[in-house]
């Protein structure tokens, strides 16, 4: 239980910690602009317009998604759930 409690407490502090860090990071920094915290460690404000580490930019959604051949604005739903877009 001790050990379910410190993954959960730290992986929390982690999450809050990433969160806040961005969004001050996306409110005080220009784009491109950047702070040295380290002689080592340097934060840059960018942008990350694809998946992890911007793999996979510039794809479009027909490649994540079924995209409707007759309404392009609209994508179909074969998952059965109803939880795609």
């Amino acid at each position: 239980m001790k050990k379910a409690l410190f993954i959960t407490l730290v992986s929390s502090a982690v999450t809050v910690s990433d969160y806040l860090t961005k969004k001050l990071i996306v409110e005080r920094l220009t784009l491109f602009e950047h702070i040295d915290v380290l002689p080592f460690l340097r934060i840059v404000h960018v942008r990350n317009r694809g998946a992890a580490f911007g793999t996979f930019t510039g794809l479009g959604n027909e490649i994540f998604y079924h995209v409707d051949p007759e309404h392009d604005y609209a994508y179909r739903d074969y998952t059965g759930c109803g939880n795609t877009i």
